[in-house]
């Protein structure tokens, strides 16, 4: 029978893990995004974690990046690439219609599929993630909705951790960890901090 430290030990290695796991996630996702010729599936996330041999804490835009760029033969051909941009928007126009078929009428589905000749590219990935974001939204409970509103709003009583130093925060913290830290804490708590030791 595990002790309350035990306990509390591997809830909190669970949470860490979890949060490795969603920026892991999260620098995937804008890695597509910079890239649209990169297919937006599972199979590419898998593909680039694998590739990461299950080191999601190394995942990152400047790794990604420089594997991008620097690793053309392994890790950019095995990836699911559009061969050219029609092929991408054929498949972007057939999710949209695909993901507003359900309480659509068949007219409403010729109008928009009409709609289509004059959107570019941008507008058509935009609207694609516009419409999965709702029907994510829509698959929800009412309690899961709420856990992740409450999720997304920086709770206002967290502070930084205490090893977390001013100077840490201002000559060492690239980008990612400003982003990462202010939407776990909020950036009032980064600011308190950095105010902290100033005479």
């Amino acid at each position: 029978m595990s002790t309350y430290q035990e306990e509390k030990d591997r809830l909190e290695e669970l949470g860490k893990a979890h949060e490795v796991a969603t920026k892991a996630a999260a620098e995937v996702a804008a890695f597509v995004k910079r890239h649209p010729e990169v297919k937006d599936v599972h199979a590419n996330y898998s593909i680039i974690y694998s590739y990461f041999h299950g080191d999601l804490e190394d995942i990152s835009e400047n790794t990604l990046e420089d594997c991008w760029l620097n690793h053309g033969d392994r890790f950019r051909k095995s990836l699911a690439c559009y061969p050219s941009e029609a092929h991408e928007r054929d498949a972007l126009e057939k999710r949209i219609v695909q993901l507003m078929s359900q309480g659509n009428s068949p007219n409403a589905l010729a109008n928009v599929k009409a709609g289509f000749r004059f959107k570019n590219l941008d507008q058509l990935r935009a609207q694609k993630d516009e419409l999965e974001a709702r029907a994510e939204m829509r698959s929800k409970s009412p309690a899961e909705l709420r856990a992740a509103i409450q999720a997304a709003r920086p709770n206002p009583e967290q502070e930084l951790p205490v090893d977390i130093s001013r100077e840490q925060i201002l000559h060492l913290w690239n980008a990612d960890q400003f982003r990462f830290w202010a939407k776990k804490v909020g950036m009032n708590a980064i600011t308190k901090r950095i105010s902290e030791g100033r005479n």
